[in-house]
């Protein structure tokens, strides 16, 4: 039985990679390349910088090339600088396991055009951004005005990306969102949590609070 789905399986991935076209397969290519460096890099000591110019010169010419969206563009980098942040502190095994769920997902939105996957990776990366955001204050001793502006940076930005992949009006909603959201952080601020509390519960307001507007 086993066996048997196994082959069923085997065969599925075949016939989908015979169906590419040049340019699905040259995407896949780069693709191959950033999930290669990606590991190679959070699994290694290369610094962030070198890191950052190996994947933006992957990502720049596979949008020159072939395309790319913005959309995607700003995701990869995006997912990247997460994963870069939480491999300070995260054990390799779920360091590993956020790394394998956004490469499955980039692969299905980018390679496969699977558009349900986009209310998935728009949640993954609004999550990867909270407890990086949390992390720079809770284990990085950093100031909490330090963490609460990287957070804001990038709410802002992926706000607006989420608003756009999940087909939400952009208006005064995007405002209203952002600054509950930024209020809402500062105040747990004052509660007794650790980082992972934390995190949780802006990363709980944060999808509720997305559900009305």
């Amino acid at each position: 039985m086993l066996k048997q789905w196994l082959l069923e399986q085997a065969r599925q991935v075949k016939n989908t990679f015979t169906s590419f076209t040049n340019t699905e397969k040259r995407s896949l290519f780069f693709y191959s390349l950033y999930a290669l460096i990606s590991l190679l890099v959070l699994f290694s000591q290369l610094s962030l910088a070198n890191a950052l110019i190996l994947i933006l010169l992957i990502i720049l010419s596979w949008k020159i090339l072939f395309g790319l969206s913005w959309l995607n563009f700003c995701y990869l980098i995006i997912g990247f600088i997460e994963l870069e942040f939480l491999s300070n502190w995260l054990k390799p095994f779920w360091l590993g396991l956020g790394l394998f769920l956004f490469l499955v997902l980039i692969f299905q939105k980018i390679i496969l055009n699977q558009k349900k996957t986009n209310s998935w990776l728009a949640y993954l990366i609004s999550t990867g951004w909270i407890f990086s955001a949390s992390g720079i204050y809770f284990y990085f001793n950093q100031p909490f005005l330090v963490s609460f502006i990287f957070y804001t940076s990038g709410l802002a930005l992926l706000t607006y990306l989420n608003f756009v992949m999940l087909d939400k009006k952009v208006s005064l909603n995007y405002l209203v969102y952002l600054l509950v959201n930024l209020e809402i952080y500062w105040l747990l601020s004052y509660l007794s949590l650790n980082g992972l509390q934390f995190a949780l519960v802006i990363l709980l307001f944060q999808y509720l609070s997305l559900s009305f507007v």
